[in-house]
């Protein structure tokens, strides 16, 4: 499996929430589980392509199956990937974040494309195959930021602030499909 150590960091992360819950505790625990977040892919993934190569979505199924079978008894609440506009745009078109790549032009809508269609099989693994048996919700948390017009007054500043905005959720949302 091309995620080289995902037995390894499951088997370690269901030691570590078994001992949470049998250790006496008066509050109830919710585990929120986040599958993938910035900068996270293994570097023999990044080397055939990364997140632009979706060959890499049967790999993160692969990971989001043993990670969803090992922790689903005791996880209700899956994250699939955390902000994809911030790691698809930095990583892929500004090249500030790895993998450093410098493709504005279709860099981050490949990577945004390749992401969304990663949250849609681990979505659809999970509603299949996991859902009945352990009744959780899962999602994909978008990051965006709110605009405000530079002259509240202006139609053309509140024109610009909602074409911003919304530039953002479109990227993510949209485009990408």
């Amino acid at each position: 499996m091309p995620f080289p150590l995902v037995h390894t960091v499951t088997h370690t992360c269901t030691i570590y929430l078994i001992k949470i819950n049998t250790d006496e505790c008066e509050y109830i625990i919710y585990y929120f589980i986040l599958l993938y977040i910035h900068r996270d892919l293994p570097q023999s993934l990044q080397e055939s392509g990364g997140w632009i190569n979706e060959e890499t979505i049967l790999s993160y199924a692969e990971y989001a199956r043993l990670v969803f079978g090992t922790l689903g008894d005791r996880v209700k609440t899956w994250i699939t990937f955390n902000e994809p506009y911030t790691f698809c745009y930095h990583g892929y078109s500004s090249g500030t974040f790895a993998p450093g790549i410098k493709d504005p032009a279709t860099g981050p809508y490949d990577c945004v494309h390749t992401i969304l269609k990663a949250h849609a099989t681990a979505y659809q693994l999970y509603q299949e195959q996991f859902f009945k048996k352990d009744k959780g919700k899962i999602g994909i948390s978008l990051d965006n930021f709110w605009q405000e017009p530079a002259d509240p007054t202006s139609p053309n500043d509140i024109k610009a602030a909602e074409q911003s905005y919304m530039f953002r959720v479109r990227f993510a949302c949209v485009w990408s499909l």
